[in-house]
């Protein structure tokens, strides 16, 4: 495996990791998915992808 194999292994794996703790936090805050979109102005569906560690969203939604 090479070094840009590896890279990419660990880039999902930490979007993954990030997805999971936005979700538990947002679930322990009490909010839905459309609330927590609405409050940081990304769709719902955006939500859903960075909560499940799709790295199509830009790094600057999931700043957002």
């Amino acid at each position: 495996m090479n070094a840009l194999d590896k890279s990419a292994i660990l880039e999902y794996q930490l979007l993954l990791q990030l997805g999971d703790r936005l979700r538990r936090l947002r679930k322990a805050l009490g909010m839905g998915t459309v609330e927590m979109a609405r409050r940081v102005g990304i769709s719902r569906t955006t939500l859903s992808a960075v909560e499940a560690g799709d790295p199509r969203p830009s790094t600057g939604t999931y700043l957002r």
